[in-house]
């Protein structure tokens, strides 16, 4: 037998138009999206010294937050000046024993292919050995992979938009709040031109990790598409989930924008 309480809340929910199941819908969307923020910056955190453990390498200012070098992994945190960065990284690599291997990121000026990205190195290329690459199409995310992942990663990019635009649409003309209608628009366009867009095959690589002597590593710092060698500490390759890279459109800080722009 169903009490009071339940007969009232069953009303209550009865009641409920759809303008105030949308409300509910996005405030629930909300909720999830702040969660996945909160569970990113815990990854950033992570990946920053502690104050015991030396906040900043020899390159860095230690009172200067925004050149601080993670602990874990290689490449710039989310937020960190590009220049006041690259500039800070290169005086690192200058420093390096020539005679020592080093896993580093290197990023290119622009975007190339995977078959091209070899050559983005220059003549040195074949004295490193290419660990991974990073990724990404246009109006996606950016994404460290096996250079054998990237016809799977392409195909998954391409399902994960074409699910998401679905749902958008689907809710859009449910909305009435214009900023979040405004919202939606922008990322249903977004969503339908990495759909159409991403491509294994195509100029979607703008970084790679490498592996090689520091004195390769600096000359590949010559090139002229080269834009930054971001050696690290050591040899050993990190996590690709702790490798960032700086996209060829990432001009002021690092990680804007979130996405890659698009053409649409």
């Amino acid at each position: 037998m169903s009490s009071p309480l339940s007969a009232d809340a069953d009303a209550s929910a009865a009641d409920l138009g759809d303008a105030a199941l949308t409300r509910l819908v996005l405030r629930a969307v909300g909720a999830a999206i702040a969660l996945l923020l909160a569970a990113g910056l815990v990854a950033v955190a992570e990946r920053v010294d502690d104050e015991g453990d030396g906040a900043a390498s020899s390159a860095a200012d230690a009172d200067d937050p925004a050149l601080l070098v993670p602990s874990r992994g290689i490449g710039p945190l989310p937020g960190q000046p590009v220049e006041p960065y690259i500039q800070a990284r290169t005086t690192e690599l200058s420093r390096v024993d020539g005679n020592r291997d080093r896993v580093a990121v290197v990023s290119f000026a622009g975007y190339v292919t995977a078959a091209d990205a070899r050559d983005a190195l220059g003549a040195a290329a074949d004295d490193v050995e290419v660990e991974a690459m990073v990724v990404a199409a246009p109006g996606g995310e950016p994404a460290a992979l096996a250079p054998s992942a990237l016809r799977a990663w392409a195909e998954t990019e391409r399902e994960r938009a074409a699910e998401e635009r679905a749902e958008l649409e689907r809710l859009l003309p449910t909305v009435d709040d214009p900023d979040f209608a405004r919202t939606y628009r922008d990322d249903i366009t977004r969503l339908a031109a990495l759909e159409r867009d991403v491509d294994a095959a195509g100029d979607v690589v703008f970084a790679v990790v490498v592996v090689g002597p520091s004195r390769v590593l600096q000359r590949i710092a010559e090139e002229d598409g080269v834009r930054l060698v971001d050696v690290g500490r050591g040899a050993d390759v990190p996590r690709r989930d702790e490798v960032t890279a700086l996209r060829p459109e990432e001009s002021v800080k690092a990680g804007e924008p979130r996405y890659r722009p698009s053409s649409a």
